[in-house]
């Protein structure tokens, strides 16, 4: 699959990435995170440009392929629970999880839900284990 790459190393959440950098100021640990998001973003769908409608386009074509998986299914279950307990936004399609299938690419969830993917594209299946990484982290 051409979608995306499957041996990207995550490292945007790596909790001494500040170290490597010598930053000690928590703008900049914040300022250089977000940057390493971006990069680790772009780096798992092999663009070298930050241009949002082709990661929406690539997140889709994901989706499509992933959500007739009970799991997956579940976890967007979650996320809107998650989302809609707090009143931050309503679906626009009723019948439709993309928008919370998005959410799981977000800062807080991206570092779990993509070795989720990668499993899914190799295997056909998640591990229990990913799975409840990512339940635990969307019901924080």
């Amino acid at each position: 699959m051409n979608t995306i790459n499957l041996h990207h190393n995550i490292t945007y959440n790596s909790p001494k990435l500040h170290e490597k950098f010598n930053i000690i100021d928590e703008e900049e640990k914040e300022q250089l995170r977000d940057v390493i998001y971006k990069y680790d973003l772009l780096s798992i769908f092999g663009l070298t440009d930050f241009l949002e409608e082709i990661i929406i386009e690539k997140i889709s074509n994901l989706y499509n392929i992933m959500i007739e998986n009970n799991e997956i299914k579940t976890i967007c279950s979650l996320v809107d629970n998650s989302i809609n307990a707090h009143g931050l936004f309503k679906k626009i399609n009723e019948n439709d999880n993309f928008e919370y299938f998005m959410v799981l690419f977000s800062y807080d969830n991206l570092y779990l839900f993509y070795p989720c993917i990668c499993e899914f594209i190799e295997t056909g299946t998640i591990s229990d284990k990913k799975i409840i990484a990512v339940k635990t982290n969307i019901a924080k």
